[in-house]
């Protein structure tokens, strides 16, 4: 934490398409299992000192997957830290501060088994970020390319990809740079009548 710029750089115009994202009327919420002190730190130095009015809640020391589990622990706020960052909470009270809940929500992650999978199966749609995809040809309507196949079938890593996000990208800045008034989830990837 105290020399969070060693390891976390700046995200140039990451700052300025959240809110742009913000602008189309999407609510933008953060949870992460790092405690509130170092979660501060990092956002202060990849966005910059104006992050908070980008976020509806900063929710720190989530504790995902479990997180996701019914009957999770209360939130509380987080002590020395601004306004909107709170230590603990649930995907139950996320849903609450943003107003939105199961298939309104889309989860951003990169972890499978802390972050897609359970986010997933509490209802929320999702999207895996994985790094590898990054030196592939871009996706295709159905929002994946032909990224981790061998021999033009997937591997078992994109099968376990498949299974458990609705969408994934290599970065998100790159899911960033879509139109946010679109949809984000393909059709072909949603159930009918959904929306995200």
């Amino acid at each position: 934490r105290d020399d969070v710029a060693r390891f976390v750089s700046g995200a140039p115009g990451l700052a300025g398409r959240l809110a742009a994202w913000a602008s189309a009327g999407k609510t933008l919420f953060i949870v992460t299992n790092s405690e509130p002190d170092f979660a501060t730190a990092v956002l202060d130095t990849a966005l910059g000192p104006g992050w908070m009015e980008l976020f509806r809640v900063v929710i720190t020391a989530a504790r995902k997957p479990a997180f996701f589990a019914p009957g999770a622990r209360a939130w509380q706020d987080a002590p020395g830290t601004r306004a909107r960052v709170v230590a603990g909470g649930s995907a139950r009270y996320a849903e609450t501060v943003l107003g939105a809940a199961g298939h309104d929500v889309l989860f951003v992650g990169d972890n499978l088994k802390s972050d897609v999978r359970a986010a997933r199966a509490h209802g929320w749609q999702t999207v895996h970020v994985v790094p590898e995809l990054d030196a592939t040809p871009a996706a295709d309507a159905t929002g994946w390319g032909d990224a981790l196949a061998d021999a033009g079938s997937p591997t078992w890593l994109a099968e376990l990809i498949r299974t458990h996000a609705d969408v994934a990208c290599a970065a998100v800045g790159d899911l960033l740079t879509l139109d946010p008034r679109g949809p984000i989830v393909p059709p072909t990837r949603r159930a009918a009548g959904e929306t995200a």
